[in-house]
């Protein structure tokens, strides 16, 4: 099964969009870790916990193909300091490949990505964070 499909999947699943790689890799991580989610990606352990490079890669194909937009927001941290978050977007093309390949995700892997956003999508980072750095250890990032 193609790793973009279930991206593709997750972000339909987010209601379409999903604010900030950080939150985004660690769904992803989760769903690997806690879902089985066929994710074949390597981690490891970076300032914000587990951090894919395949991951951004195919985020980065995914926009290059169209199937996904990725835009810089401009916020303000509780101190006032100015940051960027990424936001995701699936696209219609994205919505219409989907549609394309959607019988190519089994019926039990959708079922595990509904569940994972079900428990993790709606909560903010902050609590995904915390729930990632007390379950999870450096040496069992792979």
């Amino acid at each position: 099964m193609r790793q973009k499909y279930l991206i593709l999947y997750l972000l339909k699943q987010l209601g379409g969009t999903i604010e900030g790689e950080t939150k985004l890799q660690k769904l992803v991580f989760l769903g690997k870790e806690e879902f089985e989610l066929p994710f074949s990606f390597s981690y490891s352990w970076e300032n914000f916990g587990p951090f894919s490079g395949e991951l951004r890669d195919i985020l980065s194909n995914l926009e290059n193909e169209g199937l996904i937009k990725i835009e810089e927001k401009k916020r303000l941290s509780p101190l006032g300091d100015p940051f960027s978050i990424r936001v995701y977007k699936l696209t219609k093309k994205g919505s219409k490949y989907l549609l394309e390949h959607i019988a190519e995700i089994n019926k039990n892997t959708k079922k595990h990505i509904e569940e994972l956003i079900d428990i993790y999508g709606k909560q903010d980072l902050k609590n995904i964070l915390n729930y990632v750095y007390k379950t999870y250890s450096p040496e069992e990032v792979h």
